[in-house]
């Protein structure tokens, strides 16, 4: 019986206390691992949130480069247009200096059949 008795004294006060302290501990766990899963879903959330931002940039930079080019092609389809009108310009030109050449080699000869 006393024996026992320093056996029921041991458990109680030593495995019960032993326990309870365990028991502390892995709730303990529990709560951290409760904190960790609500700060990695935060964090997954947050890392969705900006994988959508970062295709909505490179969607917008998509465009952006889109609006260059054709930008690019309309200016160069514009210089290739001033070209041709400033080689036309300069045909009309030619045309005009040759025609009052032989306008005024008409005229020299309408005035010697005036003197007829």
């Amino acid at each position: 019986a006393e024996q026992a008795d320093v056996m029921l004294k041991y458990v109680t006060d030593k495995i019960l206390n032993d326990y309870e302290n365990f028991s502390g501990v892995a709730q303990n766990y529990s709560d951290d691992a409760v904190k960790i899963d609500q700060m990695l879903k935060s964090f997954k959330d947050s890392t969705s949130v900006l994988a959508d931002s970062m295709e909505d940039i490179i969607n917008g930079v998509d465009g952006i480069s889109q609006t260059v080019d054709e930008s690019a092609n309309a200016v160069t389809d514009a210089a290739h247009n001033t070209r041709e009108l400033v080689t036309s310009t300069d045909n009309v030109r030619v045309s005009a200096q040759s025609n009052k050449r032989i306008a005024v080699t008409l005229q020299d000869d309408v005035k010697k059949f005036s003197k007829v």
